[in-house]
């Protein structure tokens, strides 16, 4: 059951972030793909609290290494939510660790 709602919700923000993508363009996209993993940060963080069922870890680490990781990163804050659990921590630190490599490589190489 569980990936069932990990599978819906990464449907329905693929969905919106093509939407955004086609009308605000690349920005946009970013922007409500880091949107929606904040609320889905939130959303799996209430589930917790009523032992319901959750969000996947790999569901989540997908959502930010296809951009979301501000909206991760704020998430974790704000709900306070996947913060003591190392493991996660470990592959989330990955997933932020390759994309600053990407992005200092991708501004390096537009100079």
């Amino acid at each position: 059951m569980k990936e069932r709602l990990s599978t819906l919700l990464l449907i329905i923000t693929a969905i919106l972030v093509v939407v955004a993508w086609l009308f605000y363009g690349l920005r946009g996209a970013f922007a409500s793909l880091s949107l929606a993993t904040f609320l889905i940060y939130g959303l799996d963080k209430v589930q917790a609290m009523r032992g319901k069922r959750r969000v996947s870890e790999w569901s989540l680490h997908l959502l930010a290494l296809a951009g979301g990781t501000p909206g991760a990163a704020l998430g974790q804050v704000v709900f306070r939510h996947k913060t003591q659990k190392k493991s996660f921590r470990r592959i989330f630190s990955l997933i932020v660790f390759i994309q600053a490599v990407a992005l200092t490589v991708w501004v390096i190489r537009s100079w």
